[in-house]
């Protein structure tokens, strides 16, 4: 049948590279036009994202690692931009399948200064992702202008107040003009 319909020959097993690689750019591209979908609304915005996770390091054929993490961290940053808030809940374990990647829900979570929810009970999900969208305060952290070096900062925001729960995003991207 491949050979009817001229295609190349791949390895489109749940483990396989091709796949691995595939999943993440197809997964990256439909967030970022959700992104771009959502940029349109003014204010402040939440998406729950409901999903199993993509992998954000991928072993090559070859032995070579793709390291997706400064992608999703950017990709991150572009929805810090549009003033939208990831969040995620995984399913959890799909053992059929054997797909996980909870890691990849973290570091996007972490950017845009959301969280990664490790249950599928929306109804929790949800109340507290209104519970914090009502109950925020914004501040801004301007680097020098000699520290606009195009790399990723890790940001870390402590309060002395007790009981207080800070939910902050993870660091920037010192990019001029962002």
């Amino acid at each position: 049948m491949r050979k009817v319909n001229q295609l190349k020959p791949e390895d489109l097993r749940a483990s396989s590279p091709v796949f691995l690689s595939a999943r993440f750019k197809v997964t990256s591209h439909a967030l970022d036009e959700m992104r771009a979908l959502m940029a349109t609304s003014r204010g402040p915005k939440e998406l729950l994202w409901i999903t199993y996770g993509i992998p954000s390091n991928i072993r090559l054929a070859g032995g070579t690692w793709f390291d997706g993490t400064p992608f999703l961290r950017q990709l991150g940053t572009s929805f810090v931009q549009s003033d939208i808030t990831v969040y995620t809940a995984d399913p959890g374990m799909n053992l059929q399948r054997g797909i996980l990647d909870r890691d990849s829900l973290d570091i996007l979570t972490g950017v845009t200064g959301g969280h990664a929810y490790s249950t599928i009970d929306l109804t929790r999900a949800v109340t507290q992702i209104e519970a914090e969208a009502r109950t925020n305060y914004s501040i801004e952290y301007l680097p020098a202008a000699k520290n606009w070096d195009g790399k990723y900062h890790k940001l870390r925001v402590t309060v002395a107040r007790k009981g207080v729960h800070l939910q902050t995003e993870a660091g920037y991207y010192a990019v001029s003009g962002s």
